[in-house]
């Protein structure tokens, strides 16, 4: 509508006087953009990127955020109508001094939640964190802090695109049980 139309109208002045970050810079720097712009905030919140956005942008954004800021961030997914927000939460877990960091970030959201599922996709070896002893750990770890988990999930053939798995998982049939 004309609200959306004034916005997309608006974002380039706007991205250009809060951040020094022009509209022809973001096609080739987008995910190092991201990333600078999301190391000074408290919490970055993306939308759930599109395949209908032939541009990719929105993947490149959530890539330097996710990957490059070192801040925690939220996803949040594409509705068609009002939802509630938050009761059921799921946390991608890879093991590694990141997603500590990620998991801790996010304990308030977490303890809030009314059903938490962790969602590991990979090989899954004890030694990088993520194996069957890690995730039993940190599901205890969560739960010492009154968080309602359940039993972690994992997709052991999530292939070289994680975050499809990811979505998979949460969208479709493999759902946790509170999604």
């Amino acid at each position: 509508g004309r609200v959306a139309d004034a916005v997309r109208a608006a974002f380039p002045r706007l991205a250009d006087a809060l951040f020094g970050w022009r509209p022809e810079t973001v096609s080739g720097e987008a995910t190092e953009a991201s990333a600078s712009l999301a190391q000074a905030v408290d919490l970055v919140v993306l939308g759930q990127p599109i395949a209908e956005d032939l541009s990719r942008l929105d993947d490149l954004l959530l890539e330097g955020a996710l990957l490059g800021s070192g801040r925690p961030c939220l996803m949040l997914p594409r509705w068609t109508a009002p939802r509630t927000f938050g009761r059921s939460v799921l946390a991608a877990w890879r093991g590694g001094r990141e997603a500590a960091r990620a998991i801790h970030d996010a304990l308030p959201l977490l303890v809030a939640a009314d059903s938490v599922c962790i969602f590991h996709a990979g090989e899954g070896e004890e030694r990088k964190g993520d194996g069957p002893l890690a995730l039993s750990r940190l599901t205890s770890h969560l739960v010492r802090h009154r968080v309602k988990v359940e039993e972690p999930k994992h997709e052991a053939n999530a292939g070289p695109d994680i975050g499809e798995a990811i979505l998979r998982h949460r969208l479709g049939e493999e759902r946790c049980k509170g999604g």
